[in-house]
């Protein structure tokens, strides 16, 4: 395994993942999650039982590019920090090194290994197949759902005690199965692409509306994401807001080019 040397700390970090924390917003998100997970969880996790907890995420960083998923990485620690055990699964495309310039957020994607640790968090990173802008949704998914299996085998014997999943579309699918399998809850987290862009986009969005659904709780990064969801005809079991707290300065925000 590849071991990463990043040993910061979350509410102490301040510019190295350019996240801005302050102790209001740290000790705000904490209470909800703990008040979300509590909703699921037999344990009473607010007096310190510690559970097991496996964060599967499109975005996080990978050794080549410890920056990416920043937002996830963020949240990774924040449970580690009050006891709980976490592991993360990472799926990633199958993808040439040259589509790394597609956007940055894929700088280092190619050459991820399969295993390996990152701020002391075993991660696994299974390979799915996906083109470009998804022409064929239901390749992808079918592609990333069957990977299942092969997370199950690499996880041995442990078992988490509830499901994450960071951006719905396409790894939500993976989370669900997962959660279906261990007959654990699923909770769903959305930052907003995957309302704001994904919901657009033909095939994909019945798909991320359809996996925002099944979850038996939907995280959203903002009230106007949470409003989006609460006005399906068939709206999510639970909607809660939990507001990002990483800052995006304005001068950092590219649009996104269509690959030639």
């Amino acid at each position: 395994m590849v071991a990463s040397r990043r040993t910061t700390s979350l509410c102490s970090e301040i510019g190295a993942s350019a996240t801005v924390w302050s102790a209001q917003a740290c000790s705000t998100t904490v209470r909800v999650w703990l008040k979300t997970l509590q909703k699921f969880i037999k344990h009473s996790i607010e007096e310190g039982f510690p559970i097991q907890i496996l964060v599967v995420s499109l975005l996080y960083p990978v050794p080549l590019n410890e920056v990416r998923g920043v937002f996830v990485d963020d949240h990774v620690r924040l449970l580690k920090e009050l006891g709980h055990e976490v592991r993360v699964v990472n799926p990633l495309p199958r993808m040439p090194r040259y589509a790394e310039a597609r956007r940055s957020t894929m700088r280092g994607v190619s050459k991820a290994p399969r295993r390996w640790v990152h701020d002391e968090v075993p991660t696994l990173v299974p390979r799915f197949f996906a083109l470009p802008d998804h022409p064929y949704p239901r390749l992808t998914i079918s592609s990333v759902s069957r990977r299942w299996k092969w997370v199950e085998k690499q996880l041995g014997e442990w078992r988490p005690d509830i499901v994450i999943c960071h951006t719905l579309w396409p790894v939500a699918h993976l989370a669900q199965r997962l959660a279906e399998q261990w007959t654990c809850p699923l909770v769903g987290v959305v930052h907003g692409f995957d309302f704001d862009v994904g919901l657009e986009m033909k095939g994909v969005g019945s798909a991320i509306q359809s996996s925002a659904v099944v979850c038996d709780a939907l995280v959203c990064a903002s009230q106007r994401l949470a409003d989006i969801a609460a006005s399906w005809p068939t709206p999510p079991q639970r909607v809660e807001t939990i507001p990002c707290v990483t800052e995006i300065h304005r001068e950092w925000r590219r649009p996104v080019r269509p690959m030639k």
